[in-house]
């Protein structure tokens, strides 16, 4: 089974990065900092991929990426680079480190997938000791074109990714299982708290002019959560101010109408 390991300073981000891979087959490991990254390395010579946010305290994702490159044992690992913000400059920064790829979050499960696998199948896949070093790095693989349709929670997700504020956005199926998600994994307990006040929303809008409520607010962890119910499916939107509620609501209402 591939094994990746994560490299972020966000528990969030690793654990979304966690339950978005290990349906593939894939097992993540997690390091919180780029020198507990080398040190899992060394501990575990079968790691098939880092993924490595380019921003974090100490050591970043650049750094790693060549400390990765000039050792003999690991020259021929693949670095899967992650930034909030990507430009041109950070593509060129990407490729003279030898990174793999350059990924912006937040991320879609749909669209980190083929990124992780291009990543793990191009040129500085082969690894072991005494592997020569690739001749040139590989430029960074931006993710592909989608050869089908994105569902319609995922793309729902996508435009909402976009908007102002987001922290995270996810579709709940009715069961409380996560269908989709972008952005920071929330906690397991969220499924739970969105099906009960949708539910009491639903029960609410039955006695208040006999319509269900669609969207809800509400203060979440000393930030804006929003729910919203379209058929079988419950839409979190995680804000980091209520500010932004009125364009996510907008764009909620929306897709609940149709």
């Amino acid at each position: 089974m591939p094994e990746v390991l994560v490299v972020d300073d966000s528990v969030s981000v690793r654990k979304a990065l966690e339950f978005s891979l290990a349906p593939h087959g894939l097992t993540v490991l997690g390091a919180p900092s780029a020198e507990e990254a080398l040190q899992t390395l060394s501990a575990h010579p079968g790691i098939d991929l880092v993924i490595a946010d380019i921003v974090m305290p100490g050591m970043g994702g650049f750094e790693l990426c060549r400390e990765v490159r000039s050792h003999p044992d690991l020259a021929g690992l693949p670095v899967l680079l992650m930034s909030g913000v990507v430009n041109d400059g950070m593509y060129r920064q990407a490729q003279e480190a030898g990174a793999a790829g350059l990924l912006k979050k937040p991320f879609t499960s749909g669209g980190l997938l083929p990124v992780v696998q291009r990543a793990m199948r191009g040129p500085q896949v082969t690894k072991g000791p005494g592997s020569p070093a690739p001749t040139s790095p590989a430029a960074p693989a931006e993710p592909p074109r989608p050869s089908a349709p994105p569902s319609r929670h995922a793309a729902l997700l996508g435009q909402l990714a976009e908007a102002p504020g987001m922290v995270s956005a996810a579709a709940y199926g009715r069961d409380g299982r996560v269908l989709t998600h972008v952005g920071e994994a929330l906690p397991d307990e969220v499924g739970s708290y969105v099906r009960f006040f949708l539910g009491a929303a639903e029960g609410l809008g039955a006695h208040v002019r006999g319509q269900g409520l669609n969207v809800l607010q509400i203060e979440f962890a000393q930030r804006t959560l929003l729910l919203a119910r379209d058929g079988d499916a419950l839409y979190t939107c995680l804000l980091r101010e209520a500010s932004s509620a009125g364009i996510v609501k907008y764009l909620l209402r929306q897709v609940v109408a149709n």
